[in-house]
């Protein structure tokens, strides 16, 4: 008899995700930008407008605790990905997500 460790496969999800930014309550429409994954989205082709917060001349120099500002162009990036599974015969499915900094959700 074959046990569930034999029947297991593993897939890797590495390589080049589709990526767009937006808001978190709405998943975006167009996913125009690819990035490499793990990786940074510095190395996003084509690259984002300035990712993150921008700190301006004013600000620079003022102490660290000062209050979190939002990124005035998003508030979140989308990642998209598309595999197969060719396990029919499977009732179960894990997807285990490493190193997602600031948070995970999937549809």
């Amino acid at each position: 008899m074959e046990s569930t460790a034999e029947r297991r496969q593993t897939i890797s999800l590495d390589g080049t995700w589709q990526v767009a930014e937006g808001n978190m309550s709405v998943m975006p429409e167009v996913f125009d930008h690819t990035a490499p994954v793990p990786g940074l989205l510095d190395l996003a082709e084509p690259p984002f407008d300035t990712p993150g917060n921008v700190i301006t001349d004013a600000q620079r120099g003022l102490a660290w605790e000062r209050p979190k500002r939002a990124d005035p162009l998003r508030e979140a990036f989308w990642y998209r990905r598309t595999f197969k599974i060719n396990a029919p015969e499977s009732n179960v499915a894990l997807l285990k997500v490493n190193k997602a900094f600031f948070g995970t959700c999937v549809f």
